[in-house]
């Protein structure tokens, strides 16, 4: 412990400095946890201390780096601060000396040791004495506040004698002489001043008053060694002056090392091959100029231009980024002009410790920003982990660091987790294919914020990213594995939960996985069964799906035909031009020959009668191909007198003739036909007791979604989401569900519209946000009971509509018990309902396999 000559500093307790200061919370609360333990009570000891006392301040609890040098610089600033207030205030004359010299001293702290005094003009000798340090000084004030004890201790050190005690006295007597004549003091201040200091001589009254007087006004200047140099010089200009003090041979290495003027940094064995000489050689060339370079008589000036010019070109570097991954900083570096990169590498023993000059290490990287410390970065270090372990990804990053501080939270997640990020979305361990895949996907579909059919989706993804072959195939897969973000409505109709990311980075061609982006192929069997259907499709036109599979299985001979379902739906060569007919493109007649020649499949009793229901239902035109006013007048001409009399009055009584393409007096013919014989006759009450009709809770969101869109929602619309047929009776329960929760308005019978009701937004946002939590949708979730909860109180309201209290009532007691699953008819289902279940079962296969891959890479990998 250094020992003060001169008279003690106030006895006052570091604790009263602090809580009458304007110091910031975290060292505030630090000192205040500490107040016991503090290694130092009073500021007289802290001073005292020397430099021990900021190192022994920072093995306190919650006391970081930044706080500890806040903590030295509040104290010396009140030294100074006090001595000049006791100076003012009466008190023992004798005092007066010793405090104008704690005033002047602390003037110089934010002078590092021994930098400031190697600046060339002092010997190898003493130059070596002060890079070792032995008197672990850290600031030059710090030297001159026990100037006295220093010397004596310097005398004792090894190969440092009198000589260089004297050599250092003259040094610091230029460059305090130097300073005070920056700051304003003339000759005669300048001498009292230095007298003061080094050899404790009491100015006179008259120059003691005038120093108490410049002390409070140098304080303000902030420019304590900055202003001897030139600050018009710029970084290239200093580099440059350095470049000329070496011989023709070492400039030329060095500026082709560093890229100088071509911007390209060549390699020792390029430079070796012009020279005629070894790699080793060119190596100990650059290696000889960079020490002579490193000179401290020539580093003075750099690194002061460098400290004011390299933030700059750091930022600009990293583009405002919070940190530097370790991955990231060789190249960061690289990018850094040649001046840059040559000064960092003669200031600093190596690149790491420029980056740590700029911020400080943390887990895997550096960070830059001021406004974070280790502290903060751990605690939302531990909220990410937990979010990892609860949360089910891919997920936007604003969701995944909702409630955190957004800059900690992503240099939490890139310096401490192996989580990486594409386009604003957290996505996991690996940027797989498949990962970027779904990514994309949800950014085009929430996008559009509607539900859209499967081919729409892939027409705008692969405008937007025509690298990437995905088909409906793979587009299905990536949907199903991620239920969480992807729900589907009906008949290959899709929606996305959640809005897209709000931070979307642009897509670069590296993010794409080019190499990985081939489509999901099908199998040589799967190939096998597509081909098999499109030859019996040509060969006896569009078919019902049950007649399609069973001529298929003719054909394959016992080949598994589990497979047609997924084919139909996700190949895009078939397509349904009318409920349950599957057809290839190329059979479908174009529109302006199906009022004089319409196709077989569409003139039969089932389709008349389905069509009249739909229109009845306000089903709109186009809900499949061959729903259209043409179709609709050919239907009604083949059914005068090819089916049953009342579906032809139902399909006449609801029939658009004012958008048929005929003539004037045909359609006043129709017309006449209509008001004559048109009367709807396919009403009839539910095949089956309502109560026992409790919807799946995921088909109650879907026709949430559905109703907000169109503005209401039918029965018939009601099975398409349920996947049974269209004329089946199951979905009178998702209808009454959804009436006596206020999603739809009661209507006076369930086979017509119903309007979309009040509460449709908050059920959707509901379920939604239980789905994007949870990846499933249970009545016996948190979620699941809410809804039931409200259908026990709708129960109170008595009947609406055509939805009794007794009908609420039993359907609320289903819900409450959690069971989900609905009255199984198998009759009425739609034939391929099972595919998509199919296809999910597929998807969690390949995920299982892409596990395994990745645990079989990592076995595998060499021990590091």
């Amino acid at each position: 412990m250094l020992e003060d000559e001169g008279p003690a500093p106030p006895e006052t307790l570091i604790v009263d400095v602090i809580k009458h200061s304007d110091v910031s919370v975290r060292l505030a609360n630090a000192i205040a946890a500490a107040t016991s333990e503090l290694p130092f009570t009073t500021v007289e000891q802290y001073v005292r201390a020397g430099a021990q006392a900021k190192d022994r301040f920072l093995r306190l609890r919650n006391l970081g780096r930044r706080s500890a040098e806040e903590l030295d610089q509040l104290i010396h600033d009140f030294v100074s601060c006090e001595a000049r207030d006791l100076l003012q205030t009466p008190g023992p004359v004798e005092q007066r000396p010793a405090m104008v010299r704690e005033a002047l001293v602390s003037l110089f702290h934010a002078l590092d040791f021994p930098e400031v005094l190697l600046d060339g003009t002092i010997s190898t000798r003493l130059a070596n004495t002060l890079k070792e340090n032995a008197l672990q000084l850290s600031s030059f004030s710090e030297l001159l506040r026990d100037y006295r004890f220093v010397q004596s201790r310097l005398l004792r050190l090894q190969n440092c004698g009198r000589k260089s005690v004297a050599e250092l006295h003259a040094t610091c007597l230029t460059l305090t002489g130097k300073l005070f004549t920056a700051w304003g003091l003339n000759e005669l201040q300048a001498n009292a001043a230095r007298r003061l200091i080094f050899d404790d001589e009491p100015p006179s009254d008259a120059h003691l008053s005038e120093l108490e007087e410049l002390i409070p006004l140098i304080r303000h200047l902030a420019l304590p060694y900055a202003s001897l140099e030139t600050a018009t010089e710029s970084l290239t200009t200093v580099i440059s002056a350095l470049l000329e003090r070496l011989v023709p041979r070492e400039r030329d290495v060095v500026e082709r090392r560093y890229g100088f003027g071509t911007g390209i940094s060549c390699t020792l064995e390029d430079i070796a091959g012009d020279y005629a000489v070894t790699r080793e050689r060119i190596r100990q060339i650059e290696a000889k100029a960079l020490r002579r370079m490193s000179a401290p008589r020539h580093t003075r000036g750099l690194r002061i231009v460098f400290d004011s010019e390299a933030p700059a070109a750091l930022d600009a570097v990293v583009q405002g980024a919070s940190y530097i991954a370790d991955e990231q900083r060789s190249a960061n570096f690289r990018r850094l002009s040649p001046e840059v990169r040559l000064a960092a590498d003669l200031l600093y023993r190596d690149r790491d410790a420029f980056f740590r000059s700029r911020g400080f290490r943390w887990h895997g990287g550096i960070v830059l920003a001021e406004a974070l410390s280790k502290k903060d970065l751990d605690s939302i270090l531990k909220v990410v982990k937990a979010r990892r372990r609860e949360m089910l990804l891919p997920v936007p990053q604003e969701h995944f660091f909702d409630g955190l501080d957004p800059l900690g939270a992503t240099t939490a997640f890139h310096l401490g987790t192996d989580l990486v990020s594409f386009r604003g979305y957290i996505i996991g361990e690996r940027a797989s294919v498949r990962r970027k895949r779904t990514v994309r996907l949800h950014v085009h579909l929430a996008t559009a914020g509607r539900p859209l059919d499967i081919r729409e989706l892939l027409a705008t993804y692969h405008a937007s990213t025509p690298d990437d072959p995905c088909s409906v195939r793979d587009a299905i897969i990536v949907m199903l594995d991620a239920p969480h973000l992807f729900l589907p409505i009906s008949d290959g109709i899709w929606f996305a939960l959640g809005p897209p990311a709000l931070h979307d980075e642009p897509a670069i061609a590296e993010d794409l996985g080019l190499a990985e982006s081939a489509p999901a192929a099908l199998s040589p069997e799967e190939d096998s069964i597509r081909s098999t259907l499109r030859n019996v499709l040509i060969d006896r036109g569009p078919l019902r799906f049950v007649d399609l599979r069973a001529e298929a299985a003719k054909r394959l001979r016992g080949k598994a035909t589990s497979s047609v379902g997924p084919i139909l739906l996700t190949s895009g060569e078939f397509i349904r031009p009318l409920p349950g007919i599957y057809a290839v493109s190329e059979q479908i007649p174009s529109l302006a020959i199906v009022p004089g020649d319409p196709p077989r499949f569409l003139l039969t009793e089932e389709q008349a009668r389905w069509f009249a229901m739909a229109r009845y239902a306000s089903e709109p035109f186009g809900r499949y191909p061959l729903w259209v006013p043409e179709a609709e007048y050919a239907l009604c001409r083949w059914a005068q007198t090819g089916c049953d009399p009342v579906t032809f009055q139902s399909l006449l009584s609801v029939a658009s003739i004012n958008q048929w393409p005929v003539s004037a007096p045909e359609r006043a013919h129709w017309e006449h036909i209509k008001r004559t014989h048109g009367r709807y006759g396919l009403l009839s009450t539910p095949r089956y007791a309502v109560g026992q009709l409790l919807p799946p809770l995921d088909r109650v969101l879907a026709c949430c979604i559905a109703a907000k869109h169109d503005g209401r929602l039918s029965w018939i619309g009601a099975n398409r989401i349920l996947k049974y047929r269209l004329d089946a009776h199951v979905s009178a329960g998702l209808l009454a569900t959804l009436i006596a929760l206020g999603a739809l308005n009661p209507a006076p019978q369930w086979q017509v519209t119903h309007a979309c009701g009040a509460r449709a937004t908050e059920f959707a946002v509901l379920l939604s946000e239980s789905l994007q939590s949870d990846g499933e949708l249970s009545w016996n979730s948190t979620a699941g009971q809410k809804v039931a909860s409200a259908l026990r109180s709708a129960g109170a309201q008595g009947d609406l509509g055509w939805v009794t209290s007794s009908m609420i009532a039993e359907l609320a007691a289903a819900a409450q018990a959690g069971s989900g699953r609905q009255l199984i008819v198998p009759e009425e289902s739609d034939e391929t309902a099972s595919t998509y279940e199919e296809l999910l079962l597929e998807a969690q296969r390949a995920h299982e396999m892409d596990l395994a891959h990745n645990t079989l890479t990592a076995l595998s990998a060499p021990a590091q």
